[in-house]
């Protein structure tokens, strides 16, 4: 029974003496950082002497078993005494530090009564903390290095140097230091395992000896076998955290495998995406060169029908200088038409002004009338109602004057009474009380008959009153609606005057746009006139040129004819006659193969004239009559005719004759040799092999694609002028259609300003009419006013006087 006793006091002197070492070993190491500058890991210090410190006593506590808290006693006082030797020397100590130090280490106390798995698996836990220690290196050491900056804030760059090197130096021997440290720390580790690992098995060699010596049943045999059992499962957790170090390494190597597979999976990925990127750019420019090759079919497919489309192009140019010389004359008739419209359209428009000046004036004529009229009116109701109430003023005097004879005569006839009965009061009294009775009630009857007079004259006054007050509203209601129209008509000018300096100002652009688009014409018109001019002079020089250039070639081929038939006449063989006749191009090719003579000037003439290359543009050039022109300047000369010949077509209108596109005059060198699939051809071609090789074949080839090119040229160059005559006519149309739209917008605009001063105008004078009618009206309601007051006032002094 002492056993389980004595172990909560045995583990809780353990835990002090645990916190007391972790403590003394946070200060030491602290106080060797503040000396050095050096950064260490202060938990993994702190932890491991504990751990070493702890050894002995789990062996001492699992060597004895029985022994009482006077055995454990001075075992713990041993190591507090060398606890507190360790602490006399350490003055400075770190809070902040502390609980860190604290809350890593573990404890290897190896008590048979408290131990469980969590025993098992602080090896491990010390490892991790001996790693994670050495990443936090710089931690430490980073308050002082502030401290030393704030201190150096005025030092020189050598001096930062140096500081810099002694701190690299420093830190290289802190990290050697650590490592030897950790490496230290790791052998104790695992001497301390394997220590664990004997005392275990001690442990459960000594648990199963008591268990065997103790007693069925008693306290000793349970602990015994409860140490037995703790030792079985410090060995089996011992095991099972090997193999979970081998599973986390197997792990660490199968995730760097992982890492490894991934990147060579993704680099494999873009291998194939680059692989795949070069296929399609192949696939591409595979296409790219069969869309060539049929480009190149197509276009020898297409050299047949390029004669056929000049030739339809030439006659769709002629059409649309046809056509563009009528549009011309359609756009000059239209604008003279324009220019009738607008006069006509203004002399409408000038009618329509003056009828309605005339309806306008009219209304305005009538409105006067109206006016007039009406003034007159209200004049003779207000004459009429004045006199009414001169005549009521006059009556009510004349019954008041009466009222008050009447009055006087009462009053009189009052005193004459009294006199008469203080007079009969001596004599009887009865007579005089009933002949005062009889006038006093006559009296009444005249006053009853006096006071129904004056309510009939006062019910006569307060109607003429309640239709004054009428009348009055009545002038009121048409006040507030002269005033509502006199508004509305203001607000109707200012729109009116809104939408009138709006059209102005939209008029004023208009006539801008008119006559920059005017100006625009003009240019245009001197454009046209200097460039009819140009055609003129370059149809003149033209046709100049063609004339010499037909002399010039007459010549030359009758003396090619001339000199072929001498050559020709000098051969024995007849088919030479027969090809001289059909075709001089093969008796020149022959005369080329074989006669010695073809250096003299001209077979050199002749030869420059077949093997000179015409190429794909060259300049229109003209010529003087008098210099001759070479083969490349005849085939240019097409091509000159081609772009002079819009020039050409606006001096009268009429379409100038043109060489066709086959060029007759090339070919009068070669009459028979027009295509080479002709029999001729191949005959020609033969006696050429026979004869001189293969030389006057190939100068046909280059000759034929000569032509061809020079075709093409021409195709092109009468394809742009083409277009380019299509974009004349289409700007030429839009031109007119926009100058007819803006021709039309602009009389629409100058009717519509024309009617919107007449409406301003209108509207300004039935203001003006309608304010002074309203000024008019105002005083008659101000004049009726200042009478319907007087006769209120009049009609309350009548009152006050009947009624006192």
């Amino acid at each position: 029974m002492v056993g389980p006793a004595r172990s909560p006091s045995s583990n809780r002197a353990q835990d002090r003496l645990n916190e007391r070492l972790a403590k003394a070993m946070a200060n030491r190491a602290s106080k060797t950082e503040d000396n050095s500058t050096v950064t260490s890991n202060v938990t993994s210090g702190a932890a491991s002497p504990a751990n070493v410190t702890t050894s002995p006593r789990a062996s001492s506590d699992l060597k004895i078993e029985d022994v009482s808290n006077n055995h454990t006693e001075p075992h713990s006082d041993r190591i507090e005494s060398e606890t507190g030797t360790l602490e006399a020397g350490l003055t400075n100590e770190q809070h902040e530090e502390a609980p860190a130090s604290t809350s890593k280490p573990m404890p290897l106390v190896v008590e048979p009564e408290r131990l469980s798995l969590d025993l098992h698996a602080s090896p491990d836990s010390r490892r991790q903390s001996f790693e994670a220690s050495g990443t936090k290196i710089v931690e430490p050491n980073s308050t002082p290095d502030s401290g030393v900056v704030q201190d150096t804030n005025l030092r020189t760059p050598a001096e930062y140097q140096e500081t810099i090197e002694q701190m690299r130096s420093d830190y290289e021997a802190a990290e050697l230091r650590r490592q030897d440290e950790m490496h230290e720390y790791l052998e104790r580790i695992d001497a301390l395992q394997s220590k664990l690992q004997y005392l275990t098995k001690e442990a459960a060699d000594i648990a199963k000896n008591a268990s065997s010596t103790a007693a069925y049943g008693s306290t000793e045999q349970k602990l015994a076998a409860k140490d037995e059992k703790i030792a079985l499962l410090m060995e089996e957790g011992h095991k099972l955290s090997q193999t979970e170090l081998k599973h986390m390494s197997i792990i660490k190597k199968l995730r760097g495998k992982s890492i490894e597979d991934e990147k060579q999976l993704s680099e494999s990925r873009q291998l194939a995406e680059n692989q795949d990127r070069n296929i399609r750019d192949l696939q591409e420019r595979v296409k790219r060169a069969e869309a060539a090759e049929r480009r190149a079919t197509e276009r020898s497919r297409s050299l047949v029908n390029i004669e056929r489309d000049l030739e339809n192009m030439r006659d769709e140019r002629d059409r649309n200088t046809s056509l563009i010389e009528t549009l011309r004359k359609e756009l000059s008739d239209s604008q003279t038409a324009a220019r009738e419209n607008d006069l006509k359209i203004q002399e409408e428009a000038l009618d329509v002004e003056r009828k309605q000046v005339a309806s306008l004036r009219e209304g305005l004529s009538r409105i006067k009338l109206e006016k007039e009229m009406t003034e007159k009116d209200h004049l003779a109701e207000i004459r009429k109602l004045k006199e009414k109430i001169e005549r009521d003023n006059e009556r009510s005097r004349t019954a008041a004057i009466e009222r008050q004879g009447e009055q006087n005569i009462l009053e009189s006839r009052l005193e004459t009474y009294r006199a008469r009965a203080e007079e009969a009061s001596a004599g009887s009294t009865g007579d005089v009380q009933a002949k005062l009775l009889r006038q006093i009630e006559t009296l009444q009857n005249q006053y009853a008959v006096a006071s129904e007079n004056w309510q009939g004259i006062e019910g006569s006054l307060l109607a003429r009153v309640g239709l004054l007050e009428k009348e009055r509203d009545d002038v009121s209601k048409r006040e507030a609606d002269v005033r509502r129209k006199a508004r509305e008509t203001s607000l109707r000018s200012r729109r009116v005057e809104e939408d009138f300096d709006r059209a102005a100002s939209k008029a004023q652009d208009l006539q801008y746009e008119l006559t920059q688009q005017s100006t625009q014409l003009i240019s245009l018109q001197e454009k046209l006139s200097r460039a009819e001019v140009e055609a003129t002079k370059a149809k003149r020089e033209f046709q100049a040129e063609r004339e010499v250039w037909e002399a010039s070639q007459t010549k030359r081929v009758d003396e090619e004819k001339a000199r072929q038939r001498e050559e020709l006449s000098r051969t024995p063989d007849a088919l030479y006659q027969h090809f001289h006749i059909d075709s001089p191009v093969t008796s020149s090719r022959n005369r080329k193969g074989s006669n010695p003579d073809r250096h003299s000037p001209h077979g050199r003439r002749y030869h420059g004239l077949a093997m000179s290359g015409v190429p794909m543009e060259r300049p229109v050039s003209r010529r003087s009559s008098t210099q001759p022109l070479h083969s490349a300047d005849i085939r240019s000369l097409s091509r000159q005719n081609s772009a002079t010949f819009t020039h050409s077509s606006h001096v009268n209108g009429t379409v100038p004759e043109t060489p066709s596109i086959t060029v007759h005059d090339q070919d009068d060198f070669f009459d028979g040799v027009r295509t080479p699939a002709s029999q001729e051809n191949t005959i020609n071609d033969v006696i050429s092999a026979s004869t001189g090789g293969a030389g006057p074949s190939v100068l046909l080839v280059e000759r034929m694609s000569a032509a061809v090119r020079r075709l093409e040229s021409e195709k092109a160059a009468s394809k742009d002028e083409f277009v380019r005559l299509l974009q004349q006519r289409d700007e030429a149309r839009e031109q007119v259609v926009s100058f007819m739209r803006e021709a039309e917008e602009k009389r629409n605009l100058d009717e519509r300003i024309k009617v919107l001063e007449k409406d301003n105008q209108g509207i300004q004078e039935r203001y003006l009419t309608t304010l002074e009618m309203l000024g008019e009206k105002s005083e008659k309601v101000e004049e009726l006013k200042a009478d319907v007051t007087d006769l209120k006032q009049m009609y309350r002094e009548l009152i006050d006087s009947t009624m006192k």
